[in-house]
Protein backbone atom coordinates (compact mmCIF):
# COMPACT_ATOMS: atom_id res chain seq x y z
CA UNK A 1 0.00 0.00 0.00
CA UNK A 2 1.21 3.39 -1.05
CA UNK A 3 2.84 5.58 2.27
CA UNK A 4 0.93 8.68 0.86
CA UNK A 5 -2.98 7.71 0.55
CA UNK A 6 -5.02 5.94 3.40
CA UNK A 7 -7.49 2.88 3.12
CA UNK A 8 -10.21 5.25 3.15
CA UNK A 9 -9.22 6.90 0.43
CA UNK A 10 -8.94 4.17 -2.06
CA UNK A 11 -12.29 2.42 -0.51
CA UNK A 12 -14.00 6.03 -1.50
CA UNK A 13 -12.60 6.42 -4.70
CA UNK A 14 -10.56 9.71 -3.83
CA UNK A 15 -7.47 8.03 -5.52
CA UNK A 16 -7.50 10.42 -9.27
CA UNK A 17 -9.11 8.12 -11.82
CA UNK A 18 -9.84 5.57 -9.73
CA UNK A 19 -13.48 6.48 -9.66
CA UNK A 20 -13.54 6.91 -13.62
CA UNK A 21 -12.25 3.32 -14.10
CA UNK A 22 -14.82 2.13 -11.83
CA UNK A 23 -17.62 4.05 -13.54
CA UNK A 24 -16.48 2.37 -17.14
CA UNK A 25 -16.06 -1.15 -15.32
CA UNK A 26 -19.69 -0.76 -14.35
CA UNK A 27 -20.65 0.29 -18.05
CA UNK A 28 -18.38 -2.70 -19.52
CA UNK A 29 -20.15 -4.63 -17.29
CA UNK A 30 -23.82 -3.23 -18.73
CA UNK A 31 -22.55 -3.82 -21.80
CA UNK A 32 -21.35 -7.45 -21.90
CA UNK A 33 -24.22 -8.48 -19.96
CA UNK A 34 -26.71 -7.32 -22.44
CA UNK A 35 -24.71 -8.69 -25.32
CA UNK A 36 -25.18 -11.82 -23.91
CA UNK A 37 -28.80 -11.85 -23.20
CA UNK A 38 -28.99 -10.83 -26.65
CA UNK A 39 -27.17 -13.63 -28.22
CA UNK A 40 -28.73 -15.85 -26.14
CA UNK A 41 -32.79 -14.80 -26.97
CA UNK A 42 -31.34 -15.24 -30.65
CA UNK A 43 -29.98 -18.48 -30.07
CA UNK A 44 -33.57 -19.41 -28.15
CA UNK A 45 -35.23 -17.92 -31.40
CA UNK A 46 -33.32 -20.07 -34.11
CA UNK A 47 -34.59 -23.21 -31.84
CA UNK A 48 -37.86 -22.06 -31.72
CA UNK A 49 -38.15 -21.07 -35.68
CA UNK A 50 -36.02 -24.21 -36.21
CA UNK A 51 -39.03 -26.85 -34.64
CA UNK A 52 -41.77 -25.07 -36.48
CA UNK A 53 -39.85 -25.44 -39.92
CA UNK A 54 -39.86 -28.96 -39.61
CA UNK A 55 -43.06 -31.53 -38.09
CA UNK A 56 -41.68 -35.28 -38.81
CA UNK A 57 -44.91 -36.88 -36.86
CA UNK A 58 -43.81 -40.47 -36.94
CA UNK A 59 -39.45 -39.50 -36.33
CA UNK A 60 -38.97 -41.06 -39.96
CA UNK A 61 -36.60 -38.93 -41.01
CA UNK A 62 -33.31 -39.37 -39.33
CA UNK A 63 -31.03 -36.31 -37.60
CA UNK A 64 -28.95 -35.65 -40.88
CA UNK A 65 -32.45 -35.28 -42.59
CA UNK A 66 -33.84 -32.83 -40.04
CA UNK A 67 -30.77 -30.88 -39.83
CA UNK A 68 -30.73 -30.64 -43.64
CA UNK A 69 -34.24 -29.29 -43.89
CA UNK A 70 -33.74 -27.01 -41.08
CA UNK A 71 -30.78 -25.30 -42.58
CA UNK A 72 -32.39 -25.50 -45.90
CA UNK A 73 -35.44 -23.48 -44.23
CA UNK A 74 -33.10 -21.03 -42.37
CA UNK A 75 -31.01 -20.13 -45.84
CA UNK A 76 -34.23 -19.59 -47.55
CA UNK A 77 -35.34 -17.48 -45.04
CA UNK A 78 -32.38 -15.50 -45.23
CA UNK A 79 -31.29 -15.55 -48.75
CA UNK A 80 -34.87 -14.99 -50.29
CA UNK A 81 -36.89 -14.16 -47.25
CA UNK A 82 -39.29 -17.16 -47.57
CA UNK A 83 -40.52 -19.62 -44.80
CA UNK A 84 -40.43 -23.35 -45.35
CA UNK A 85 -42.61 -25.38 -43.67
CA UNK A 86 -42.08 -29.45 -44.34
CA UNK A 87 -45.02 -31.62 -42.88
CA UNK A 88 -44.21 -34.92 -42.81
CA UNK A 89 -47.42 -37.34 -41.36
CA UNK A 90 -50.62 -39.61 -42.44
CA UNK A 91 -52.61 -38.25 -43.53
CA UNK A 92 -51.30 -34.27 -43.91
CA UNK A 93 -53.58 -31.42 -45.47
CA UNK A 94 -51.82 -28.57 -46.48
CA UNK A 95 -52.68 -25.27 -44.24
CA UNK A 96 -53.87 -21.84 -45.15
CA UNK A 97 -50.24 -20.60 -46.22
CA UNK A 98 -49.13 -17.16 -46.94
CA UNK A 99 -47.15 -15.44 -49.71
CA UNK A 100 -43.98 -15.99 -48.38
CA UNK A 101 -44.42 -20.06 -47.23
CA UNK A 102 -42.93 -23.05 -49.42
CA UNK A 103 -44.91 -25.91 -47.82
CA UNK A 104 -43.57 -29.59 -48.51
CA UNK A 105 -46.32 -32.07 -47.26
CA UNK A 106 -45.54 -35.53 -47.32
CA UNK A 107 -47.51 -38.77 -46.45
CA UNK A 108 -45.37 -41.74 -47.07
CA UNK A 109 -47.78 -44.33 -46.05
CA UNK A 110 -50.36 -43.45 -48.70
CA UNK A 111 -47.36 -42.18 -51.47
CA UNK A 112 -48.16 -38.87 -51.55
CA UNK A 113 -46.69 -35.37 -52.03
CA UNK A 114 -47.77 -31.48 -51.92
CA UNK A 115 -45.51 -28.93 -53.10
CA UNK A 116 -46.60 -25.24 -52.72
CA UNK A 117 -44.53 -22.53 -53.80
CA UNK A 118 -44.79 -18.91 -52.80
CA UNK A 119 -46.66 -16.77 -55.90
CA UNK A 120 -43.01 -15.26 -56.64
CA UNK A 121 -41.09 -18.01 -56.29
CA UNK A 122 -43.61 -20.06 -58.62
CA UNK A 123 -42.94 -16.84 -61.19
CA UNK A 124 -39.37 -16.85 -61.08
CA UNK A 125 -38.93 -20.61 -61.73
CA UNK A 126 -42.15 -21.35 -64.33
CA UNK A 127 -44.55 -23.09 -64.97
CA UNK A 128 -42.34 -25.70 -65.96
CA UNK A 129 -40.50 -25.86 -63.23
CA UNK A 130 -42.84 -26.24 -60.51
CA UNK A 131 -45.15 -28.62 -62.84
CA UNK A 132 -42.28 -31.71 -62.06
CA UNK A 133 -42.48 -30.93 -58.38
CA UNK A 134 -44.95 -32.57 -55.97
CA UNK A 135 -45.89 -35.83 -56.95
CA UNK A 136 -44.06 -35.89 -60.19
CA UNK A 137 -40.98 -35.66 -58.62
CA UNK A 138 -41.38 -37.76 -55.79
CA UNK A 139 -42.91 -40.63 -57.98
CA UNK A 140 -39.38 -42.64 -58.48
CA UNK A 141 -38.53 -41.61 -54.62
CA UNK A 142 -42.00 -43.40 -53.49
CA UNK A 143 -41.61 -46.90 -55.81
CA UNK A 144 -37.90 -47.12 -54.20
CA UNK A 145 -38.69 -46.31 -50.91
CA UNK A 146 -36.29 -43.90 -50.56
CA UNK A 147 -38.53 -40.39 -50.23
CA UNK A 148 -36.15 -39.12 -48.11
CA UNK A 149 -33.73 -38.59 -50.18
CA UNK A 150 -36.52 -37.34 -52.60
CA UNK A 151 -37.24 -34.73 -50.47
CA UNK A 152 -33.56 -33.50 -50.36
CA UNK A 153 -32.89 -33.53 -53.80
CA UNK A 154 -36.55 -31.30 -54.29
CA UNK A 155 -34.88 -28.80 -51.73
CA UNK A 156 -31.75 -28.92 -53.70
CA UNK A 157 -33.64 -28.40 -57.13
CA UNK A 158 -35.32 -25.46 -55.49
CA UNK A 159 -32.49 -23.84 -54.19
CA UNK A 160 -30.38 -23.75 -57.55
CA UNK A 161 -33.63 -23.34 -59.22
CA UNK A 162 -34.51 -19.44 -57.14
CA UNK A 163 -30.59 -18.88 -57.27
CA UNK A 164 -30.70 -19.27 -60.94
CA UNK A 165 -33.97 -16.69 -61.36
CA UNK A 166 -32.53 -14.47 -58.91
CA UNK A 167 -28.92 -14.19 -60.53
CA UNK A 168 -27.98 -11.83 -63.99
CA UNK A 169 -26.13 -15.20 -66.07
CA UNK A 170 -28.75 -18.76 -65.09
CA UNK A 171 -26.76 -21.44 -65.04
CA UNK A 172 -28.05 -25.82 -65.31
CA UNK A 173 -29.86 -26.70 -61.75
CA UNK A 174 -28.00 -29.88 -60.82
Amino acid sequence: MNLFLKKSDLLQGRVSGESFLRGVGLIAVFVLVGWLFWKNSQANLEKIMAQSTLLDAGKILDADQRTAVREFGRRLKDDFGFELKVVVASPFSAPQLDVKTLYIGIDPNAAQATVLLPPLAARALGPEFTATLGAAHFAPYFERGDWPAGLLRLMDRVWFGLKDASSPTPRSAP
